[in-house]
């Protein structure tokens, strides 16, 4: 797509429709569908070293993982941490995907390490919930982020209406997250990912994990 083309130079050209139809007010399942279409291009051109990194730390974390809260305070969060970072500085490929499933991993460690209650959890769960986490950064950062710093670009759409259409268009967006990050589970390839079509109405609880970045989105945090 040309650049005079482009509603929105900040987004890149596969998230121009998705920008224009929330502007105009689409539903929400047809924003959503939309903007996962584009983000599918996104992840497949980071490619499966990230997804290699969260199965690594997921396995990892599934064998350091305390098995109750007493023994929580002994473990060394820090060594954590480090051979995270340590496994992140060893993968190799487009370097923003590395960073945020790396920030993904760590969110997930640091929400482990100061919940109420450890709960023991397989490592496929693990993976899934942090694969999650991974794949709404992606969304976030390439494009909510975006198209809320940019209002100016369409005429009488400001800030607080792009706001509240992203959050209404949200649990769309997760109920599709969902589908693709079972989608790795089953496959583990990026270039097999499909996009989901659902008209699901039921939402899982992994969305509860997102909801900080929610509400930092709708009341315009960083």
């Amino acid at each position: 797509m040309p650049d005079d083309d482009k509603v929105n130079p900040q987004l890149a050209y596969h998230y121009q429709k998705c920008y224009k139809q929330l502007c105009e007010g689409q539903s929400n399942e047809t924003l959503a569908q939309e903007a996962i279409g584009g983000l599918l291009k996104d992840i497949k051109k980071y490619g499966n070293i990230p997804i290699e990194l969260l199965k690594q730390a997921s396995s990892l974390i599934h064998e350091t993982m305390p098995i109750s809260n007493l023994l929580r305070e002994a473990t060394d969060w820090l060594a954590l941490y480090d051979t995270v970072e340590s496994l992140s500085q060893k993968s190799f490929g487009r370097v923003r995907g590395i960073e945020l499933a790396t920030r993904a991993t760590k969110e997930y460690l640091y929400e482990l390490q100061y919940s109420e209650h450890i709960v023991l959890l397989s490592a496929d769960t693990i993976f899934h919930d942090i694969t999650m986490k991974y794949l709404y950064h992606l969304y976030r950062a390439d494009f909510a982020k975006k198209a809320t710093a940019s209002c100016r670009y369409y005429p009488g759409v400001d800030q607080e209406i792009i706001n509240t259409r992203l959050a209404e268009m949200y649990p769309q967006v997760i109920i599709r997250l969902e589908k693709i990050t079972e989608q790795l589970m089953n496959k583990g390839n990026v270039s097999t990912l499909r996009l989901p079509h659902t008209h699901q109405a039921q939402i899982s609880t992994t969305a509860n994990l997102l909801d900080a970045d929610l509400f930092q989105l709708v009341s315009g945090g960083k």
